[in-house]
């Protein structure tokens, strides 16, 4: 079949070695420093020989990092083919790596802070298997991510085209149009039906709740540092610094989640069925998801949020798995629960269908006998099934709902703990692909678990 070779940019080798350069002079200037200062005074006059042997090593170092890096960068090459993406890099120690387009997942695109201040990006290619389902190409142009992308998608669209005609159709397949063509016919119908994210509301999101108590915590040290005397802010100064970091380091957090949120927009395409996703204010990303890779949705309204009715909603991907990031799970990052509400049942009925009117078929929770078990939350712990799937939600202060489809269940296990057993209660796990959606059925009556155990086992997916 014909092969595609792409080479990523000359700058790779600089971007890749950036951090363990910057950390060979952070480590050399924090030694040399004294030294320089010797120089500069003339405090000792072997001085200067200690900062020219130090300088000329660090130059040294510096130089066979940037030599090996370019050597690593020259010996690796991607390559894509009618059924794999290949990856080989190394000159010494070669390592060839491929991935079937058959079990492709998504392919995103990121441009990182410093891959964007030298305008190019990265492609991450994920695959269905186990931890290490990552596929990162570093550095492409955008357009060149955009346009391998494409061809990328393409492909993985013919051979599901393909496999298609070949079970439903019994003929032969058709012959395989232009991928960048089919790319672009096929996403011609995408519509936004999320975002860009309101900013006040995503930055009054952070500021509330974890955000607060940083703000509350600094005026706390201000108002320390103002009114207490000299030799007690003396005694709390180790304390005061150390919070100051701890702080420091919370507040880097939480612009972290505005970074990651920042002009937030979702879109869908019925004719691909793929969500595009687009977001970043430093960092940037262009993610593309399956709807049928998704398996299920946890919407999320923290008690601080509620008087204004936010939400959040997250997914999981087939795919991606537990060691993807936060933001890879992302479906809306805060938005009125009714805005939220409306995208998952969106997203529900491209699924599992249209909901109608007589479509419970059952409803448990935990039972009043078993409130000490969970005096706090015993009342939101509860569980419904339709014909679409399943609704789990828990949590008073935290409160999280769980919707998952009936094609997307697995199984269940169905658990009776010491503790739980004189209360006549048990706990129902549906099982399903690892992500961020995990449903437990916690503290039902024995005799309400068996029941929705029957029930999964009727209804999930074989």
């Amino acid at each position: 079949g014909s092969e595609m070779c792409i080479r990523d940019s000359p700058l790779s080798p600089l971007l890749k070695s950036f951090a363990t350069i910057a950390a060979v002079i952070a480590f050399a200037v924090a030694n040399q420093w004294q030294l320089a200062v010797a120089v500069v005074t003339q405090l000792y006059d072997w001085a200067w020989l200690g900062l020219l042997v130090g300088t000329g090593a660090v130059a040294i170092i510096i130089g066979l990092i940037a030599f090996f890096s370019w050597l690593s960068w020259r010996y690796t090459f991607y390559e894509l083919t009618d059924d794999e993406v290949r990856y080989g890099s190394g000159w010494l120690l070669r390592s060839r790596r491929a991935a079937r387009l058959d079990r492709v997942q998504a392919v995103d695109i990121n441009q990182p802070l410093l891959a964007r201040i030298f305008g190019l990006a990265e492609i991450v290619i994920e695959t269905a298997g186990g931890s290490d389902s990552h596929f990162t190409i570093k550095y492409l142009t955008p357009p060149q991510c955009e346009q391998f992308r494409a061809d990328v998608l393409g492909e993985v669209e013919k051979l599901d085209t393909e496999l298609a005609h070949s079970l439903y159709d019994g003929d032969s397949p058709t012959a395989p149009l232009d991928s960048g063509a089919h790319m672009s016919s096929r996403m011609s119908d995408a519509k936004t039906i999320f975002g860009p994210v309101n900013v006040g509301r995503l930055i009054a999101s952070v500021a509330i709740g974890p955000g607060l108590f940083v703000g509350i915590a600094l005026i706390l040290l201000a108002v320390v540092s103002a009114l207490f005397t000299d030799f007690i802010v003396e005694i709390l100064s180790g304390v005061t610094i150390t919070t100051l970091i701890v702080i420091g380091s919370f507040a880097l957090g939480l612009f972290g989640v505005l970074n990651q949120s920042w002009d937030f927009t979702l879109k869908v395409s019925s004719e691909s069925r793929r969500l595009a996703i687009t977001a970043g204010l430093l960092s940037t990303r262009a993610q593309t998801i399956p709807i049928d890779r998704i398996h299920g949705f946890k919407v999320v309204q923290p008690l601080w949020w509620r008087p204004w009715r936010w939400s959040r909603a997250d997914v999981s991907v087939a795919g991606y798995g537990l060691d993807s990031t936060q933001s890879n799970n992302t479906l809306v990052p805060v938005a009125p629960a009714a805005e939220t509400d409306a995208i998952v049942d969106y997203l529900m009925t491209e699924i599992a269908g249209p909901s109608s009117a007589d479509d419970l078929l059952g409803s448990w929770q935990t039972p009043r006998t078993a409130w000490w078990l969970s005096p706090i939350d015993w009342k939101f712990q509860k569980v419904q099934a339709t014909r679409r799937g399943l609704l789990v939600t828990k949590g008073r202060f935290w409160h999280t709902r769980f919707i998952v489809p009936w094609q997307r269940i697995q199984g269940h296990t169905l658990t009776i703990s010491p503790l739980k057993k004189p209360a006549g209660v048990a706990n129902v796990r549906i099982d399903m692909v690892p992500g961020t959606v995990t449903p437990v059925a916690t503290e039902l009556a024995l005799a309400d678990a068996y029941q929705l155990a029957a029930l999964i086992q009727e209804h999930k997916a074989v």
